[in-house]
């Protein structure tokens, strides 16, 4: 499955079950001749088979390594493994499928009740939580609340929660704090690059996230031929990018039907720094048509519906403000007023307890407690 890779960690590799341990002062150091071979976790390298890790956490540092995850390395293909209630504050940096929790899920994993805080720094597929997830991973109820730096020349693929996505789902996650990218693509708050049939549904952003192109406040990009669910999610987030800017997601392919909606985009601004042919918008920059036809006279193109966006935010193709295109069904969104979203703390319904929410008039949805309104929604 990994052919010639050396695993580091507390153990090398799991197949059956870690639970209830902490490891502290953790300190894993890749040389450079060998950093292509090196995948490291704070606690185990690789789960295989049906293994987990359970009730666990790891503080310390690993640098110098291809893939890493502060917890795990890798979760591998085969099986059902776990990780469930575990947290890392570990500052990592790697090159490939770097995760504040676990570095890679490549098979039908768990990563469920878990978090990381600190600074994460890579190049490809770099994620707050789970660098990158795919098969049919499912990613739930956790967060990144940090620093990511991530850059280089490859691909890009970074998001607070998740990198690189093929996955199931990602639901009831968020991300708090900074993701600077400027040089690499496909960089959201949740999610950077979407693959594959991926679930996005009840989660949120806030912070700053700063990318080349395709750069959004929960998504960063679809990829061509995936199917996108993106629901009841909302961004307080400075989003700034080159071009395929958006306050909920950077790019909505219109090759494959997609669908964004009941989401709020409640960003201070959404930035594009291209000088020609610029896409950008309050919901979603408009590159795909949502009125693309098939070959049968079908509607193929995105599904964007019931979204709204704070009307006060400033958006920008270059220097110069956008022309909205507003409705609930379009690319803008449609107007929602500070006053408007004080009177409702569901914000029009679309964030309810029957979904995890707590809300509160005055103030924003969260999980476990309602959150302060920010600066600019006052």
């Amino acid at each position: 499955m990994f052919g010639k890779t050396y695993f580091a960690g507390v153990f090398g590799g799991i197949s059956g079950e870690v639970k209830n341990l902490g490891i502290l002062d953790i300190k894993i150091a890749g040389k450079e001749d060998h950093c292509s071979k090196i995948i490291a976790g704070g606690l185990v390298g690789v789960i295989v088979g049906d293994g987990k890790v359970t009730n666990c956490f790891t503080k310390g540092e690993i640098r110098g390594v291809e893939s890493a995850g502060g917890v795990v390395g890798v979760m591998g293909d085969e099986g059902k493994n776990s990780l469930i209630d575990s947290y890392s504050t570990v500052t990592i940096s790697g090159s490939e499928r770097v995760g504040g929790v676990v570095g890679g899920v490549l098979g039908k994993g768990i990563v469920s009740n878990c978090y990381s805080t600190g600074v994460i720094s890579g190049g490809n597929n770099v994620g707050g939580v789970v660098g990158e997830a795919g098969g049919g991973t499912r990613v739930i109820n956790s967060y990144f609340s940090g620093t990511i730096n991530a850059g280089g020349s490859g691909r890009g693929n970074v998001g607070g929660v998740v990198g690189s996505a093929s996955c199931d789902s990602v639901k009831r996650c968020y991300f708090s704090g900074t993701i600077n990218a400027n040089t690499l693509d496909n960089v959201g708050g949740i999610v950077g690059d979407v693959g594959g049939s991926l679930k996005i549904s009840n989660c949120y952003s806030a912070g700053t996230i700063k990318g080349n192109n395709f750069v959004g406040g929960i998504a960063g990009k679809t990829d061509d031929y995936p199917r996108l669910s993106l629901k009841n999610s909302y961004s307080v987030s400075v989003v700034n990018g080159n071009n395929n800017v958006g306050g909920i997601i950077g790019y909505v392919s219109s090759r494959k039907a997609m669908a964004v909606e009941g989401c709020a985009a409640l960003n201070p601004s959404v930035l594009a720094r291209a000088t020609s042919d610029v896409w950008v918008g309050r919901v979603a920059s408009n590159y795909g048509d949502k009125m693309a036809k098939d070959i049968w006279g079908e509607t193929k193109g995105p599904v964007l519906s019931n979204n709204v966006a704070i009307a006060k935010m400033t958006v920008k193709r270059n220097t110069v403000d956008k022309v909205f295109t507003k409705g609930q069904d379009e690319f803008d969104g449609a107007d929602i007023t500070i006053e408007q979203l004080c009177a409702d703390g569901t914000i029009g319904g679309r964030f309810t307890a029957d979904n995890g929410w707590v809300t509160e008039d005055g103030k924003l949805p969260g999980f476990g407690a309602a959150l302060n309104l920010p600066a600019h929604l006052k």
